[in-house]
């Protein structure tokens, strides 16, 4: 199946994809309670309004897969997702200010998962015979978790254990960069990921 190079290219975005979102989100968490002070109820509520941009832009995705090759749309949400941590990396301090500070980046990198999540999944099997179908998913769906693996390992790496908010700041600043390179890469695997736009119009519905 790998030799399908939509298929071979779709697994590689989807890893490097899911390492960069749980990094994010992850790292977003425990600045929210570790460093702002927020209550886990507080906290769900913070990191709430990133997903709910998810199923919008799935649907606008949908509307643009008419338009624009999947991996088009997957580099783009990719590159949204490296904005919104860049822009959180570049906004947040010690005081609590989440209005200002966190949710702009995080209602981006929302937007950008509602573009390229949705899209890498109905087009990953695409060139795949009908009699594979079921396992190129299972592969997808392995190569998300992986990614998802790595991507808590790289944060958990990166954050370490720091003393005084400095050595705090510094060490999610540089997790936040490392989230924006995975994301990156994710959008430049997109490139080899187009199926025939006929397939994946009939796949997203």
């Amino acid at each position: 199946m790998l030799k399908v190079r939509t298929f071979a290219w779709s697994n590689v975005t989807a890893l490097a994809f899911s390492a960069a979102f749980a990094a994010g989100l992850l790292a977003n968490i425990l600045w929210l309670q570790q460093v702002w002070g927020y209550s886990a109820l507080l906290t769900g509520l913070a990191i709430a309004p990133g997903p709910l941009m998810v199923p919008v832009f799935a649907i606008v995705g949908q509307f643009l897969s008419r338009r624009f090759s999947a991996g088009a749309l997957t580099a783009a949400g990719s590159t949204l997702w490296a904005a919104g941590a860049l822009l959180v990396l570049s906004s947040v301090g010690m005081e609590p200010q989440y209005a200002s500070e966190l949710l702009p980046g995080w209602m981006i990198a929302g937007v950008g998962v509602g573009l390229a999540l949705p899209t890498i999944l109905s087009s990953a099997t695409a060139g795949l015979p009908q009699s594979r179908a079921a396992t190129g998913s299972a592969v997808v769906t392995m190569s998300r978790q992986i990614g998802t693996v790595l991507g808590v390992s790289m944060l958990v790496a990166l954050l370490g254990t720091t003393a005084g908010y400095e050595d705090t700041h510094s060490a999610f600043q540089l997790a936040w960069s490392a989230v924006a390179v995975v994301a990156v890469v994710a959008a430049l695997a997109a490139s080899g990921m187009n199926p025939p736009r006929e397939y994946l119009s009939t796949a997203r519905g």
